[in-house]
Parts: C-alpha cells; sequence; structure tokens
C-alpha cells in the first residue's frame, strides 16, 4: 500500500537495507550466490532452467541499479500476506513482516504484481495490473 511507501527514511534509522537482507533475500541473487550454487550444483548445472534464471537475473541486476526512488519496503508482498476486506475487496493491510527492508519501491509493486497479476497459464492479465496499480 501507498501509506507504507510514504514513511519517510533517513540513512541513520537503523534498518536493514535490501542489500543487507530483507525482500525476500533478494541480496543472494544480486550477489550471484545463487548463480553460482544452481550453475555449481551437478543436479542443476545443465537444466534448461539456467538460461531463463541468467535472463532474469541480468534484468534484476539492471533495475535494482538504476536510480529509483527508496523508503520502507513490506519485501514480500504475496496473496497469502495480503489481508482483503470482505465487505469491499479492498486490502485492508499486510501481515508478516519479517522481510521488511530498506530498497526501490518498485520491488513491491513488482513482488505484488509477479504474484497477482497473471493467470493460470502465465499470462499477465491486464485488468489485474491495472487495478493494482490504480489502487496503489
Amino acid at each position: 500500500r501507498q501509506e507504507l511507501h510514504s514513511v519517510p527514511v533517513e540513512p541513520s534509522c537503523g534498518l536493514r537495507t535490501i542489500d543487507s537482507g530483507g525482500g525476500c533475500d533478494v541480496r543472494l541473487h544480486l550477489s550471484g550466490e545463487v548463480s553460482r550454487n544452481i550453475h555449481g550444483s551437478e543436479h542443476t548445472a545443465e537444466h534448461e532452467f539456467l538460461r531463463f534464471y541468467d535472463r532474469q537475473l541480468d534484468s534484476l541486476c539492471t533495475g535494482m541499479a538504476a536510480d529509483l526512488p527508496l523508503g520502507v519496503l513490506h519485501g514480500d508482498p504475496f496473496l497469502d500476506n495480503i489481508l482483503i476486506d470482505p465487505t469491499n475487496g479492498e486490502v485492508a493491510g499486510f501481515v508478516d513482516l519479517e522481510d521488511v527492508t530498506v530498497g526501490p519501491l518498485l520491488f513491491d509493486v513488482a513482488c505484488c504484481a509477479s504474484a497477482c497479476c497473471f493467470g493460470p497459464d502465465n499470462t499477465l492479465e491486464l485488468p489485474k495490473l491495472q487495478a493494482l496499480l490504480s489502487g496503489y
């Protein structure tokens, strides 16, 4: 929700940053640790998934290195962490705050979109994405 992203953050606030934890441990991908592990494993080193992962990792690293606005992130805004008001269908809040961190605000929006806006056949459902963005 926009309210979380509007909380002012001072560099000395004491919250961890996305580079030091939180945000579903995206730092493990950004540092190359996950890539080294899956490329180095005899079980996955030849798997076709690696080409896809490498392309996605390149995009992730480029996006996270961009000069984006920073703020407080939920860090794990997937469906199982979102509370919905049954009377109006609107987001009432978030639970599971163990991944709270400071990072690019777009991270939460992108995670939520990837979790909520794709259909069973993995195609982007634009009405869902539009509803997410207009509700934000």
